[in-house]
């Protein structure tokens, strides 16, 4: 496996912190002993305004490491910001965003999308194609609103072993990409493996927990080799006047910066540029819509975006009442932007629910991330006091002419699961949906304990 350009394993990004002087009184001036290194670390969080953070150290070997763990994820976030002017840019972002008085919803104007429905050549065509495909799942987001914890510690657990019909959401997944590839094995006599990359985060001991998924299932009989992993930094939660938050460790309270640090992350990785010598696509999709893994969904919109020589693809889908989720609309004047459910005013426009399932050229990624390397930067506070600096992957679209929209039925192509327990956007919900789709297409021979992505594909065209 690969060192990462903005994570925990690039041996380059971890530092060595000199020690503090040693004692038990806090430091009033955490200048006085600090090496070159440490001086241009306080130096910076004085500039920017967050020198709070230097006052909860000791002069402690504790917080020598403390200090030591501050420096390496400073610098993490120094480098992915880059672009933008390092941390002292994202802090300015931060201001923008809260002060601004401006709103981000342009002008909107009623499109229609490309509307896709079942045809057995073009099903086909589409598992054809998965030859072609690099396929990504973003699975490293805070998934707050699930209120997922393990049963006997407490400790919060992530969104991907959330479970949904007797599986992880990670497990549909994964079963989905084998089941295209055994389609695709019948039908023309070849076998294929379809390389795997997760962007993961540090929240909730994502990545630690995902590879002893994996290793627990023995990769899913699949070369360990085929599965890649980046991680997206964490960044921190701020107040309504752009002040860092402290936890109850009084270390810097931080998050996951969102599913659109995939690009800038994917244009940096070795292993991606590799990967774009051996797949011509990718399709890229979070882990909390089990729905997509199921039916002809996915290959009529791998054969749609494919054979449009598109750029950039969107899956979208009819709005649904109550739920929070992004909307896909046309500017007037042309082009398209996703606008999150954080706007008010979005409920006023026309456009259709984003399915967070996106096809790009990977040949073209680099050219249009150099636009927009942090698409659809918001700070969404959710009613509380906090926010984190959050993007969004649907967002490069902004940057990008020629977009292909395509349009599912949304019982064949959205229920998400954001909550836990009962009610709208959660698991339960999901599965009434699956179960209620099963019965209109006529699966009653399909145990649901036997149920797999598979199946549901083999007997749809039956």
């Amino acid at each position: 496996m690969e060192p990462l350009i903005f994570g925990r394993e690039r041996s380059a990004f971890t530092m060595k912190s000199s020690p503090l002087q040693k004692g038990k009184k806090k430091k009033k001036n955490p200048q006085g002993n600090a090496s070159k290194k440490e001086k241009t670390l306080f130096k910076t969080l004085l500039e920017i305004g967050q020198s709070h953070i230097l006052q909860e150290f000791t002069e402690t070997p504790l917080d020598t490491l403390r200090i030591e763990s501050l420096e390496n994820w400073v610098q993490q976030l120094e480098l992915f910001f880059q672009p933008m002017g390092g941390l002292i840019g994202m802090q300015k972002k931060i201001g923008e965003l809260l002060y601004s008085k401006e709103k981000n919803i342009p002008e909107c104007t009623p499109f229609e999308p490309k509307f896709l429905k079942f045809e057995k050549e073009k099903w086909l065509k589409g598992i054809y194609l998965q030859q072609n495909l690099l396929e990504i799942v973003v699975l490293g987001g805070a998934a707050e609103r699930l209120n997922f914890v393990d049963e006997w510690t407490g400790e919060p657990l992530p969104a991907f072993l959330y479970p949904f019909l007797g599986k992880p959401l990670l497990e549909w997944i994964l079963l989905d990409i084998e089941s295209k590839e055994r389609l695709y094995f019948e039908y023309f006599q070849k076998t294929i493996l379809t390389p795997i990359l997760f962007m993961t985060s540090a929240s909730k001991k994502n990545r630690d927990l995902l590879e002893q998924f994996l290793e627990s299932k023995n990769y899913f009989n699949r070369p360990k080799e085929s599965f890649h992993f980046t991680e997206q930094p964490l960044v921190p939660y701020v107040d309504r006047s752009g002040k860092w938050c402290l936890d109850s460790f009084k270390n810097v309270d931080k998050g996951p910066c969102g599913h659109g640090a995939i690009w800038s992350l994917l244009v940096h990785m070795e292993t991606f540029q590799g990967l774009k010598k051996e797949k011509t696509h990718a399709l890229i999709r979070q882990i909390n819509n089990p729905l997509l893994c199921f039916f002809e969904s996915l290959p009529l919109y791998t054969e749609a975006a494919i054979e449009s020589k598109s750029d950039f693809s969107l899956l979208v889908t009819d709005c649904a009442t109550g739920t929070k989720e992004g909307k896909i609309v046309q500017k007037k004047g042309g082009g398209f932007t996703n606008i999150e459910y954080v706007h008010v005013e979005q409920n006023e426009l026309e456009g259709y629910a984003n399915v967070n399932a996106i096809m790009v050229k990977l040949e073209t990624i680099e050219q249009h991330v150099h636009k927009d390397p942090y698409p659809g930067l918001l700070l969404n506070f959710k009613n509380e006091e906090k926010a984190r600096l959050e993007m969004s992957m649907q967002n490069l679209v902004d940057v990008i002419d020629g977009v292909l929209v395509c349009h599912l039925p949304r019982e064949l192509a959205l229920a998400a699961i954001k909550k836990g327990g009962k009610g709208i956007e959660t698991a339960e919900e999901a599965s009434l949906l699956l179960l209620e789709v099963l019965k209109k297409y006529s699966f009653q021979k399909v145990e649901l304990s036997e149920l797999t992505p598979y199946i549901s594909r083999k007997y749809s065209l039956e």
